[in-house]
């Protein structure tokens, strides 16, 4: 992987694990056997009430949809989303108010 790179691999556990290269570089040269990864499952999620916005993964993982689903329904306007620069994020309460369903 080059320098600067990011890779995503799913365990066995089904979570899905996102490593740096840099970090992972730097790990090596320690001698350090820790990993850089950051997860979606339900650690990631978990404990997060005071947070504002899902990524998309995450909500995909909430809604028990593949990441690959969950970014085709963020493009159709079906699950709201809103852009900061690069990133898509899912605000919790409207994907609360569309879990909710419509009249409630």
């Amino acid at each position: 992987m080059k320098p600067g790179s990011v890779g995503k691999h799913r365990s066995q556990d089904g979570l899905v694990r996102i490593y740096s290269a840099e970090t992972d570089a730097a790990n090596t040269q320690n001698g350090s056997e820790t990993e850089a990864v950051h997860s979606v499952g339900p650690e990631a999620v978990e404990g997060q009430g005071d947070r504002l916005v899902f990524s998309v993964e995450e909500a995909a993982y909430l809604l028990n949809i593949s990441r690959a689903l969950a970014y085709e329904l963020v493009t159709r306007g079906e699950i709201p989303s809103i852009r900061l620069g690069r990133r898509i994020a899912i605000p919790k309460r409207q994907l609360e108010a569309l879990l909710e369903g419509p009249g409630r």
